[in-house]
């Protein structure tokens, strides 16, 4: 039987995000989407996890159930990005960017009938997300190069950290997974074999 999670609403500011912890035995585990996804991405692991760890859950503001604030500056660094033209005409048809959202996300998902399901619901959910989604992607760069500052702090955390990639990742691949463990002193660096991204 999976446990019941128990639904959180996180203030972020002035806005609420959308959480959720499910009780296990083990090692709490922390779920963190990606974009353009929201915490449905994990629905298909979480009955694998039931009971042996606690997992919490979220989604970002601006994505899945949590607030959409019009008037929020979704950047990695909070600053305004103006838009472009093309988003101006994605506005007037939202249908437009239906088919580079699926070939994008769907390229994650090996399996044809979970990629249908899953990616259909996904894309329901980005419609609202979109005012998350546009800003953040003109801000990497930028939000990269001021982390970096960070890498320091990072060498310094010596709690025990387990990094796990997909081997078959074609986005994030087993060279940025060494990269990454290597940022922490006590790192575990799992590589799953037959898993993407």
């Amino acid at each position: 039987m999976i446990p019941t999670a128990h639904e959180l609403a996180v203030p972020r500011g002035a806005h609420r995000l959308y959480a959720e912890v499910t009780p296990g035995t083990g090692v709490p585990l922390v779920l963190m989407h990606g974009f353009p996804d929201n915490t449905h991405l994990y629905d298909r692991l979480m009955p694998h996890l039931a009971g042996r760890h606690a997992v919490v859950r979220f989604d970002f503001l601006g994505w899945g159930r949590s607030d959409k604030p019009r008037a929020y500056p979704y950047t990695a660094t909070n600053q305004v990005a103006a838009a472009q033209r093309g988003r101006a005409v994605v506005r007037r048809r939202p249908d437009l960017d239906r088919r580079p959202y699926a070939w994008q996300v769907g390229g994650f998902i090996r399996d044809p009938e979970i990629r249908d399901m899953l990616v259909t619901q996904l894309y329901a959910d980005f419609l609202p997300a979109r005012p998350a989604f546009w800003p953040l992607n003109d801000d990497p760069s930028p939000a990269v190069l001021t982390r970096l500052r960070h890498v320091d702090e990072l060498r310094r955390f010596v709690p025990p950290v387990r990094v796990i990639f997909g081997a078959r990742d074609r986005y994030l691949n087993t060279r940025v997974a060494r990269r990454f463990a290597a940022l922490f002193p006590n790192s575990e660096l799992h590589l799953l074999p037959d898993a993407g991204h």
